[in-house]
């Protein structure tokens, strides 16, 4: 009987792949322009998370501060901090606007707080505009995370799905390259009308854009999904077999939706509870080496470290890292796993931290900035992973904001030499807590990693590793789509 499901599987396989060889196929390029159009919000994102390194040394400076009177301690910490509050706050509001109204919708609720953010700095004179206006851009910040993690994954086939999803970090890291490079040059309100102009842009484009076949689906607006497909096919019999590929998708996706999980559920299970923890500790890991510390107070750093270049052109440079970053990031971890990459990317920022802040940056990007929420779509089962991948964006967001109120403030105290050995001992850590509790995902099915989660034994995994990769071809589809619709 097991050969003959082998068998089916694979004859399954076999049909597949002579549809696919006859049927036309999808044109990549209107899903590069929707995906590359989608990601204009995630430049203003990185541009809000790069603009404290530029404008905090001129808000310093009695020459150029407001009225003439430097910034404060206790001010640069909520300045740099809040965006982190207020995007803690406003994670389960995108959910909900994401799952009920759509992707779009929730993408125009993401435009709309950078721009009315970028308004208050372009006339605000005081401190309190320059926080509510970090305080609305936050909300922003939040919607990237889900609105485009979720249109991304959804207008992508399977095939350009991953180089997409590359596609925030990539624009984000040019936000702050952006950010640094024009900070010295520009006064703060110049730089807030050059930030605008983005988001505006992202809005406007973001009307022309279709929306997510696999959400009309949900919501059963087929002829909708039809459109959107052969928006992003452009070929109509391609377009009819993706959806046909939907709807079997979809009907699975409504027989399961009755298995409705909260966090109670969660804990009741020793694999989801182990997968929890591991998110958990992964996310004060990331935050606690320092990911956000180093990017909002780049020049800063640079200028306490007296090196012979300017703080801006060293802050530029580091930024050009984040983009190198980003490119290694996009084929390491499935070349050589999500396992590996986070162990060695933590060990870097153990060593580098106090002697080269540019590899820091790349290892930083590479590590897991990205592969933190790779991780988390492959360790729960689809009915836990809504929860869970909201829970721990709260939690980032959280750890975000707690760090960057309290670095200005421990800078006085231990100096940055001693800030910089605790983000060391954290990279350490994260190396260390990677190499003995977090399980290589690549190329494994989600049952054989909820097997090792729940204590079973590893021989047992990879026979069922093995099984699952000689015919994964039957079951990418539906699991990549079910981690879009939770």
């Amino acid at each position: 009987m097991k050969d003959l499901n082998v068998s089916v599987i694979q004859l399954d396989n076999v049909v597949s792949n002579n549809q696919e060889n006859h049927q036309p196929r999808r044109k990549k390029l209107p899903q590069f322009v929707a995906a590359f159009l989608a990601n204009l919000v995630s430049i203003t994102f990185g541009a809000v998370n790069g603009w404290p390194s530029p404008s905090l040394l001129i808000l310093r400076n009695p020459e150029t501060a407001l009225g003439g009177v430097p910034i404060t301690v206790e001010e640069e910490s909520w300045v740099s901090s809040i965006s982190y509050l207020s995007a803690f706050f406003f994670v389960p509001v995108y959910s909900y606007v994401n799952q009920r109204w759509g992707r779009k919708t929730a993408g125009y609720l993401t435009g709309l707080p950078f721009i009315v953010g970028w308004l208050f700095v372009i006339f605000g004179d005081t401190i309190i505009f320059y926080l509510v206006a970090r305080f609305l851009m936050g909300i922003g910040g939040s919607g990237v995370n889900v609105f485009i993690t979720m249109y991304c994954g959804e207008i992508a086939e399977d095939a350009v799905r991953g180089a997409l999803g590359t596609f925030r970090s990539l624009f984000a890291n040019l936000g702050v390259i952006y950010i640094y490079a024009a900070g010295p040059y520009v006064t703060i309100q110049e730089m807030a009308i050059i930030s605008i102009i983005v988001p505006i842009v992202f809005l406007v484009a973001l009307f022309f854009l279709p929306e997510s076949p696999m959400y009309l689906m949900t919501k059963d607006k087929e002829e909708e999904a039809m459109k959107s497909l052969l928006w992003l096919c452009r070929n109509k019999e391609a377009a009819e077999l993706e959806m046909d590929k939907l709807k079997r998708v979809v009907t699975e996706f409504k027989s399961n939706s009755s298995k409705k999980i909260n966090l109670k559920d969660l804990l009741s299970y020793r694999g989801t509870r182990r997968a929890l923890l591991m998110a958990f500790t992964l996310a004060v890991i990331q935050q606690f080496s320092g990911m956000y510390v180093v990017m909002s107070f780049c020049a800063s750093i640079f200028e306490m470290a007296g090196t012979d270049l300017s703080p801006h052109i060293s802050s530029v440079i580091a930024g050009c890292m984040l983009l190198i970053g980003s490119f290694f990031a996009s084929f390491l971890t499935d070349l050589a796993g999500r396992r590996i990459v986070i162990i060695a990317t933590q060990i870097i920022l153990c060593l580098l931290p106090v002697i080269c802040l540019s590899i820091y940056f790349i290892a930083m990007v590479a590590g897991l900035p990205t592969l933190l929420y790779i991780v988390v779509a492959e360790i729960f089962t689809p009915e836990a992973r809504g929860i869970a991948t909201l829970t721990t964006n709260a939690v980032v967001w959280l750890l975000a904001f707690l760090i960057m109120q309290f670095y200005p403030l421990l800078l006085t105290v231990i100096k940055g030499f001693g800030c910089f050995w605790i983000f060391s001992g954290f990279g350490l850590f994260g190396a260390i807590y990677a190499f003995f509790q977090v399980p290589e995902t690549k190329n494994r099915s989600l049952q054989s990693i909820l097997r090792e989660l729940n204590g079973e034994s590893q021989k047992q995994n990879n026979k069922l590793s093995r099984f699952k990769r000689g015919n994964k071809g039957s079951f990418d589809l539906n699991n990549q789509n079910q981690i879009n619709l939770n």
